[in-house]
């Protein structure tokens, strides 16, 4: 374990030149990248990892740029740009820090809180929009719910937008028809005969095209478009 700075792997980085402008607006830096090598990281106390990387254009060392100052590749989003506080959960809790290669994460899908957010309005979302079990005998169905309710009309009208923009046909209607957005709700084996999907699988092949609109939404979906509803 190392105190307040630890040497990385070798790590080939693209750096946003605002960062090297104190982040200065209307600096004509702005929008630019510069390549890097990733040296060491250093923990403070309280504050966010600091990285220091080698400028390779300018053969100079920068020892304090957050996480939120790389890309890995040239060609990107400026609008997909994570925050801080979604790259880095936390400030650092001391100065002892250590640092372990796991490479098979490399081929891992980043989820980070802002889709966590997008995962529990679309799982609440449409856990409301089923009915509850018809269990005279469980208590827990007789507790009073207290919550308050969906606009279901204008719910229905926002889910079908948003299912429209990111759903190919398929996928739309399988949710639509699943949860009855603008109909009655359909089985999966009702869906598959609408659909023409078939095979003696055909429910299974409906239920795994639901839970790829679901994963599909929430992949797509910027948590800005469902705070509203949390």
């Amino acid at each position: 374990m190392a105190f307040l700075v630890h040497p990385l792997p070798p790590v080939a980085v693209y750096v946003k030149m605002e960062y090297l402008y104190d982040l200065e607006p209307g600096h004509p830096s702005w929008g630019n990248l510069t390549p890097g090598i990733w040296i060491s990281v250093k923990s403070t106390q309280s504050k966010a990892l600091y990285f220091e990387t080698l400028l390779t254009d300018y053969g100079a060392l920068y020892d304090k740029l957050p996480i939120s100052a790389f890309v890995w590749k040239t060609e990107f989003n400026p609008d997909d740009h994570l925050p801080l506080d979604v790259l880095q959960l936390w400030d650092c809790f001391d100065y002892d820090i250590t640092v372990i290669q796991k490479p098979i994460l490399c081929r891992c899908e980043f989820f980070g809180k802002d889709k966590k957010m997008v995962a529990m309005f679309f799982n609440s979302i449409f856990l409301s929009i089923d009915d509850k079990p018809n269990d005279d005998d469980n208590m827990v169905y007789q507790i009073p719910d207290k919550s308050e309710p969906y606009n279901m009309q204008l719910l229905n009208i926002y889910l079908t937008g948003l299912l429209k923009k990111h759903l190919d046909d398929r996928e739309y209607n399988v949710l639509r028809l699943s949860y009855g957005l603008d109909c009655d709700k359909h089985s999966a084996k009702e869906i598959a005969t609408k659909l023409n999907i078939e095979g003696s699988s055909s429910y299974v092949r409906v239920s795994q095209l639901k839970k790829q609109a679901v994963d599909k939404l929430i992949t797509n979906v910027d948590h800005s478009q469902v705070l509203d509803y949390l």
